[in-house]
C-alpha cells in the first residue's frame, strides 16, 4: 500500500513538473504569457514564421498570433504538440497551405486571418474541431460551393470587407446545419442572397450591413428558425415585399438604418412576436408605422425620418415598450393620445422637431416615464396642463425653445424632478409660484433675464434650496435688464441675496444667544474662570441654580439646588481657612446629587437646546474615535441625540459612549461651578475679616484650550479604549468635517471613507471625490447641490471656476437607451370609450345598411313567388286545362284494356 502511495505521488509530482512553462529559446520579437489554463500563448510581431515557429516545436499552446509580417505563403508546417487559437494579421498573406496545419488539426478551434491578401477562401480539408473561421478585410470575391467541406462545426464565419458581389446556391449547403453567425458586411451584394441561406437551421445571427442590397423581396428570409438579430444597415433598401418573411419567428433585434425606406407596413412586424428592437433611423418614413400587438417590443427608433405628425394610439398595445425615439424629425403635431397605454416606457425623445406646444392629453398615458428631451422645437409657453400626467420624470430637457412663459405650478407634480434645462429660451422674468419644489439642477443660460423685483422671489427660491445653476464650461448667466443691472452676474445676484438671508437670520440667533447669556452669565467661552469686567470669579454661578425658574422642565435636573443665592459658611475662628475649605465641595457635592439622574426628555426642545447651546466648549475623547468637541455640533443635533435619537453616518455604540461622557462632563461642570461659587464667596467673606484672608487665593477653574480633533483611521470603536493604549491619529474636526458627516446617509459606516478624503475635508480642501466607495459616489451626486455649497464656503477666496475645476467633471448626462425598472398599467378611459361608441355608430349604421338590403331582397322574393302562384291558379282554373287533366288521367285504363282485349283473341 506505501509502495501504491509513493508511485501517485511521484506521478502527481511528474506530473506538476510537467506543465509547460514559456521556452526561453524564443524569438526576440515574441512575448510569451501564460494562461490561466496552463497552457502558454505566444504573440509575435514583424517576424518571419520560419524564424519563429522552429523553436515553438513540441509546446502545447492556447494562442499564437504573427502580426504585421511579410510573407505570401506559409510553407514551414506548425510542429506543435497542439493548438488552439492560430492568427495571422496583416501579413500580406496570399495563399495558404493547409497541409502546415496537420500536426495540429485535431486541436485548432480558430482560425483568424484577417487584414491579408487572399481572394479565395483557404482549401481546409480536415479541421473537425474549427468553430470560428475568420477571413475579414481581405480580396475574396467568391464564396465556391465545397470550401467548408472539411469544416463539420464550424459556428462562426466572417468575411466583412471583401469583393463578394454574389453567392451560389450551394455557397454554405456544409454548414446549414452548424453555423450560428454569418457575417457579409461591407461586401457589394446587390440582394439577399436567398438560396444561400434558406433552411439554415442554427443561424442567429446575420449582418448583412454597408451592401447595395435594394429590395427584400418574397420569400428572401425562409426558414431560419433560430434566427435573432438581423442587421441591413447602410444598404439601398426601399422596399420590403409582403411575404418576404416566412418562418422567421425567434428574431428579436431589427436594424435597417440608413436606408431608403418610405412605408413600413406594421402588418408585416406582427410575423415577428419576440421583436425587441427595430432601429429604422435615418429613412424616408412620413408616418410613424403601427406598431400594434407587438407583445415584446421594447425600444423602436425612428430618428432622423421626415415624420410630420403622431397620430392618435400609434404605439398602443405594446406592453413592454420602454423607449421612443424620434428625433431629428419634422413633427409639428402630436395627438392626443398618441402615447396611450404604454405600460413600461420610461424614455421619450422628441428632440429636433417643430412642436409649438404641449397640449393637455398629449403626453397623457405615461404616468411613469422618466425622461423627457424636447429641445430644438418650437415651444413658446408651458402651464400645469402640460406634464400632469408626467409624476415621476426626473430629467426634462426644454433647452433652445422659444420659452417665454412658464405657469405658476408647472413643475409642481414632478416630486423626483432632478435635472431641468431652460437654457436657449427666451425667459426674461420667472413669476413666483413657478418653481415650489426643490429640483437640484437647473440650466438657464442663453436667456434674457430681466433681474427685477419679479425676479427676486426666483432668486430667492434658488439661494434658500441651493439650486445648482452653474455647470462646467458653462457660459456666465448675465442679466439683461433692467438698465442698472443690465451685464450683472446672476451669480453675484445669487451671493448677494445669500448674504440678506443670512443677516435676516443674525438677529434671531442674536437674540437667543443674548437670552441665554442673561440666564447663565458666568459660563463663558472661555470656562469658568476670573471674570473678564472685573467682578468676582464665579459672581455669576447661582443662576445654575436658578435655571429651574427660568426652565420648569430643569426643575427636576436641577433637583436639589435650591435658589440662586450661595450657602456662605460660619466664621468661628481666626483660621477658618483650612476650617471651610472642605466644607465648600461637600456642599457642591450634596447639590450635584440632585442632578445624577438627569431626564432630557422632560424639557422641552427649546429648553433643551438653548441649554446646549449656553454651555462652554467641551471635548469628549471617545475610545476609538478621538477628541470630539460637542460644541461645535448644532444644538439641535445634540438634542436630538440626547433624547436617545441616532445621528447619520455614527454608529450607535460611539453615539451612546458619547453621550454617557458628554452627561459626566456637564454634572462635573455644574459641580465644578457650585463650588467655584461658594469658595468665591468664602473669600469675599474672608477679606472683609483682616490679613489672614489675603492667604486663602481665589480658586480658578479654568478649562485648557481643547482641539477638537477626529481620528485619522475612523474606525468604528468595538471595545473601550484602556489607559496604557497609545494615542490615535487624529484630525482637527472642522466645520467641513460636519458638513461632511451630514451629507451620509442614514446609518453609513464613516469607517470606508478613505483617509485623504477626510484630511483634505478637515485642511478645508476639496478632496478626491473618486476615492469615495461607488455607493457613497453616486449618493453625493444625488445631493451635489449641498456638496458644492458645503466647499464652497472653504474656497479661501476664490472663484467659483476654480472650486467647480476641482469637483469631478459631472457632464450634462446623455439620456440612457434603456432602463431597468418596471412600471404599472394605465389606460385612457375617455379615449377607449370614444373609441367604442364610434365603433357602435359604425357597426349600427352597417347593420342598418345590411338589413335594408336583406328586407329588400325579401320583398321581391316574396313578390315573385305570389305572382308564380297567382299564375299556376289561373291556369289551372282555365277549362281547357281540365279537360287536359282528365283525358290524361283516363289514358292509362283505356289503354290497358285495349292491351288485354288482344291478347284474349290472339289466344283464341
Amino acid at each position: 500500500m506505501r509502495e501504491l502511495f509513493l508511485l501517485l505521488l511521484i506521478a502527481a509530482q511528474s506530473v506538476i513538473g510537467a506543465a509547460p512553462k514559456c521556452p526561453t529559446t524564443l524569438h526576440p520579437a515574441c512575448k510569451c504569457e501564460e494562461e490561466l489554463s496552463d497552457r502558454i500563448s505566444v504573440y509575435c510581431a514583424s517576424v518571419a514564421a520560419e524564424t519563429v515557429l522552429p523553436p515553438m516545436e513540441g509546446l502545447a499552446l492556447e494562442r499564437l498570433q504573427l502580426a504585421n509580417c511579410s510573407f505570401d505563403s506559409i510553407e514551414t508546417p506548425f510542429k506543435l504538440m497542439s493548438l488552439k487559437v492560430l492568427e495571422i494579421d496583416n501579413c500580406g498573406l496570399t495563399a495558404f497551405n493547409d497541409q502546415s496545419l496537420h500536426s495540429i488539426s485535431h486541436s485548432l478551434e480558430e482560425l483568424i486571418l484577417p487584414n491579408n491578401k487572399l481572394t479565395s477562401v483557404p482549401l481546409l480539408r480536415s479541421l473537425p474541431r474549427l468553430i470560428n473561421l475568420n477571413l475579414n478585410d481581405n480580396l475574396i470575391n467568391d464564396l465556391p460551393e465545397g470550401s467548408f467541406d472539411g469544416l463539420p462545426k464550424m459556428k462562426q464565419l466572417r468575411v466583412r470587407n471583401n469583393r463578394i458581389c454574389s453567392l451560389s446556391s450551394n455557397s454554405l449547403n456544409e454548414t446549414k446545419n452548424s453555423i450560428e453567425l454569418l457575417d457579409l458586411s461591407k461586401n457589394c451584394l446587390g440582394a439577399i442572397p436567398a438560396a444561400a441561406l434558406r433552411n439554415s437551421q442554427q443561424l442567429a445571427y446575420l449582418d448583412l450591413s454597408s451592401n447595395k442590397i435594394a429590395e427584400i423581396g418574397n420569400f428572401n428570409m425562409m426558414n431560419l428558425p433560430r434566427l435573432r438579430e438581423l442587421t441591413l444597415n447602410d444598404n439601398l433598401l426601399n422596399k420590403i415585399h409582403p411575404m418576404a418573411f416566412m418562418n422567421v419567428p425567434e428574431l428579436q433585434f431589427l436594424y435597417m438604418r440608413n436606408n431608403l425606406i418610405s412605408a413600413l407596413d406594421g402588418n408585416r412586424l406582427q410575423a415577428f412576436p419576440k421583436l425587441e428592437i427595430l432601429d429604422a433611423r435615418n429613412n424616408m418614413l412620413s408616418k410613424v408605422p403601427s406598431f400594434k400587438d407587438q407583445p415584446n417590443l421594447k425600444e423602436i427608433r425612428l430618428d432622423g425620418n421626415l415624420i410630420t405628425k403622431v397620430e392618435t394610439l400609434a404605439f398602443a398595445s405594446n406592453p413592454r415598450l420602454q423607449l421612443i425615439s424620434l428625433e431629428d424629425n419634422d413633427i409639428s403635431v402630436v395627438a392626443r393620445n398618441s402615447f396611450d397605454s404604454l405600460d413600461r416606457l420610461v424614455i421619450l425623445l422628441l428632440s429636433n422637431n417643430s412642436i409649438k406646444s404641449i397640449d393637455r392629453g398629449m403626453l397623457d398615458g405615461m404616468k411613469n416615464l422618466q425622461q423627457l428631451n424636447m429641445r430644438n422645437n418650437s415651444i413658446t409657453e408651458i402651464d400645469k396642463a402640460s406634464f400632469t400626467p408626467l409624476k415621476l420624470l426626473t430629467t426634462l430637457d426644454l433647452a433652445n425653445n422659444q420659452l417665454k412663459t412658464i405657469g405658476p405650478g408647472t413643475f409642481d407634480v414632478m416630486n423626483k424632478l432632478f435635472w431641468l434645462d431652460l437654457s436657449g429660451n427666451q425667459l426674461r422674468s420667472i413669476k413666483k409660484g413657478v418653481f415650489t419644489k426643490k429640483i437640484s439642477n437647473m440650466v438657464l443660460d442663453g436667456n434674457p433675464l430681466e433681474c427685477d423685483e419679479d425676479l427676486d422671489a426666483f432668486v430667492h427660491y434658488l439661494v434658500s434650496n441651493k439650486v445648482r445653476t452653474f455647470l462646467p464650461a458653462q457660459k456666465e448667466i448675465a442679466c439683461a435688464g433692467p438698465p442698472a443691472m443690465a451685464g450683472i452676474l446672476l451669480r453675484d445676484v445669487m451671493i448677494k441675496k445669500a448674504g440678506e438671508l443670512k443677516k435676516e437670520e443674525k438677529p434671531k440667533e442674536k437674540g437667543n444667544q443674548q437670552f441665554i447669556n442673561s440666564l447663565l452669565p458666568a459660563l463663558s467661552i472661555g470656562g469658568l474662570g476670573a471674570n473678564p469686567n472685573g467682578g468676582q470669579a464665579g459672581a455669576g454661578l447661582g443662576s445654575l441654580a436658578g435655571l429651574g425658574d427660568a426652565f420648569p422642565g430643569l426643575k427636576g435636573m436641577l433637583g436639589g439646588m435650591g435658589g440662586g443665592q450661595a450657602t456662605t459658611p460660619q466664621r468661628t475662628v481666626t483660621n477658618q481657612a483650612s476650617a471651610s475649605a472642605p466644607a465648600a465641595p461637600a456642599a457642591a457635592s450634596a447639590q450635584v446629587a440632585g442632578v445624577s439622574n438627569i431626564n432630557f426628555n422632560s424639557l422641552s426642545p427649546t429648553e433643551l437646546e438653548s441649554l446646549i447651546a449656553a454651555l462652554p466648549p467641551m471635548s469628549v475623547d471617545v475610545p476609538g474615535y478621538g477628541n470630539l468637541d460637542v460644541s461645535k455640533l448644532p444644538p439641535s443635533l445634540v438634542a436630538h441625540a440626547l433624547r436617545g435619537g441616532q445621528i447619520p453616518g455614527v454608529p450607535k455604540e460611539a453615539l451612546d459612549q458619547i453621550i454617557a461622557k458628554y452627561v459626566s462632563m456637564m454634572k462635573e461642570m455644574v459641580a465644578n461651578g457650585l463650588r467655584a461659587q461658594q469658595l468665591a464667596a468664602q473669600a469675599n467673606q474672608q477679606s472683609q475679616q483682616g490679613p489672614a484672608s489675603q492667604q486663602l487665593q481665589q480658586p480658578q477653574v479654568v478649562a485648557a484650550p481643547v482641539q477638537p480633533t477626529i481620528p485619522t483611521n475612523l474606525l468604528v470603536p468595538t471595545a473601550p479604549a484602556t489607559a496604557a493604549a497609545p494615542a490615535m491619529p487624529s484630525l482637527p474636526l472642522t466645520p467641513q468635517s460636519l458638513e461632511m458627516l451630514k451629507l451620509l446617509p442614514t446609518g453609513y459606516n464613516i469607517s470606508r471613507i478613505p483617509m485623504e478624503v477626510m484630511t483634505a475635508i478637515s485642511r478645508g480642501e476639496v478632496p478626491d471625490l473618486n476615492l469615495l466607495p461607488r455607493d457613497l459616489q453616486t449618493h453625493l451626486m444625488s445631493n451635489s447641490n449641498q456638496m458644492l455649497t458645503m466647499f464652497s464656503k472653504n474656497s479661501k477666496g476664490g472663484s467659483i471656476d476654480e472650486l467647480l475645476s476641482k469637483l469631478p467633471k459631472w457632464e450634462r448626462p446623455d439620456l440612457p437607451t434603456f432602463s431597468p425598472y418596471d412600471i404599472n398599467d394605465i389606460h385612457n378611459e375617455l379615449v377607449q370609450e370614444e373609441e367604442a361608441a364610434e365603433r357602435q355608430a359604425k357597426l349600427r349604421v352597417y347593420s342598418g345598411v345590411a338589413l335594408a338590403i336583406i328586407g329588400v331582397i325579401s320583398v321581391i322574393v316574396i313578390g315573385l313567388l305570389c305572382y308564380c302562384n297567382r299564375k299556376n291558379q289561373r291556369t289551372n282554373s282555365h277549362p281547357l286545362h281540365r279537360n287536359a287533366e282528365s283525358s290524361s288521367t283516363a289514358g292509362p285504363s283505356t289503354s290497358t284494356s285495349s292491351f288485354l282485349q288482344s291478347t284474349s283473341i290472339q289466344a283464341v
